[in-house]
């Protein structure tokens, strides 16, 4: 059966089709996430205190190491844990092993652009992050802390790697 509509005649059977689908993309797209009261950030608001004003001289006081009470324990266990697991993989301090590569210096030169100009590709140097159609990049030991660091922009604390 064929209906008119707009000048064009179309199937009942594809605009019921139509309807349903167009009913379904609704309710998905408008009613299953909208879970919001009308008044959501004011909740929290009748359970603060009234009076938060605190009692005392305001100023700044020394931190001293007492107030710190940090526990290494925990993450200090799995840290050695992980450093065991991985210590027989070849996932060691990699570090030493760049000592021997020559790069191209860092910060790079005016007018230079390309970080790995002096730098050599070999498939010895894998695994690394860069590589080329002749193998892996054999990064200098200046180059691996100044791509570390960011190029300046992070500076690391003793607990960073």
């Amino acid at each position: 059966m064929e209906i008119k509509i707009f000048g064009y005649e179309v199937r009942i059977e594809v605009i019921i089709a139509c309807v349903i689908i167009g009913m379904v993309m609704g309710l998905v797209m408008f009613c299953d996430c909208f879970q919001y009261n009308l008044i959501e950030g004011m909740a929290t608001k009748k359970n603060t205190k009234k009076n938060t004003k605190k009692n005392g001289k305001e100023g700044f006081t020394n931190l001293n190491n007492n107030d710190l009470h940090i526990d290494n324990s925990y993450t200090m266990g799995w840290v050695d844990t992980a450093k065991r697991y991985a210590s027989g993989m070849g996932n060691e301090n990699r570090l030493n092993t760049y000592k021997d590569n020559v790069g191209t210096p860092v910060p790079l030169p005016e007018g230079e652009l390309f970080f790995f100009a002096d730098n050599k590709f070999k498939p010895e140097c894998c695994p690394s992050t860069y590589s080329d159609s002749m193998g892996c990049a054999c990064l200098s030991q200046a180059q691996v802390t100044y791509l570390n660091e960011r190029g300046g922009n992070r500076t690391m604390g003793p607990t960073e790697f």
